[in-house]
């Protein structure tokens, strides 16, 4: 009995002091919880201003993807082609960057997949690893002795 009296009175002291807390962030201070109340909501074109003049093409899961990481995958894809940005048209450019920016999210979205997903493992047994390794060297026509002609 006494326990619950005594749990009771803790309760309520906490209980008390968050109360007491608001009512100075709300009328005495100023604090967070006022301004959050206060702030005037922002609408959805101001904060796509506000994204696009830091730099933000888009956003996955409150991750940025910025202007600078699709042109330098752009120039990355060009240079793998053998090809300039000064050799494209502003409309193949346009398509480029449409395609980079979803590429970069598929991997923002695999990456948090792989977070998620990695709260269990997932064990492959010897005998299927084998039989992969082995179809790769069939397909690469590779002898099963590889490793010691490359190491070696």
């Amino acid at each position: 009995m006494r326990d619950l009296a005594k749990a009771m009175a803790i309760r309520f002291g906490v209980y008390g002091v968050l109360v007491i807390y608001l009512a100075c962030d709300l009328f005495v201070f100023q604090g967070p919880v006022y301004k959050s109340l206060n702030e005037p909501q922002r609408d959805k074109k101001t904060e796509i201003a506000e994204a696009r003049a830091s730099g933000v093409v888009a956003r996955v899961y409150y991750r940025p993807i910025f202007r600078a990481q699709v042109e330098e995958k752009m120039v990355e894809y060009l240079w793998r082609r053998g090809r300039t940005i000064e050799e494209t048209t502003a409309g193949e450019r346009k398509l480029l960057r449409q395609v980079i920016v979803n590429e970069l999210i598929d991997d923002e979205l695999v990456k948090l997949q792989i977070k998620v997903s990695m709260s269990e493992e997932v064990s492959v047994p010897g005998s299927q690893l084998d039989q992969a390794l082995e179809r790769e060297m069939k397909r690469f026509h590779l002898e099963k002795n590889w490793k010691n002609k490359f190491y070696a």
